[in-house]
């Protein structure tokens, strides 16, 4: 297991815990992991909004472009 989603009730957050075992982890694999992470993250964010309302932690505008 390399990730792992929880969710706290008694503060209403959901946490992303991801560990990668690397013993020198180069600048590169650091910014793919980082880059998984949040894709990740965005995915769950999209589908918690679509299954329960809300809004994400940081809104994307609808005419704004993902570069």
């Amino acid at each position: 297991m390399i990730g792992q989603i929880y969710f706290s009730e008694d503060s209403s957050q959901i946490r992303y815990y991801y560990r990668y075992p690397a013993d020198n982890p180069s600048p590169d694999l650091i910014e793919y992991i980082l880059a998984y992470m949040v894709a990740t993250a965005d995915h769950y964010d999209d589908r918690l909004k679509t299954r329960l309302g809300g809004e994400r932690f940081f809104e994307q505008e609808e005419d704004e472009v993902d570069v």
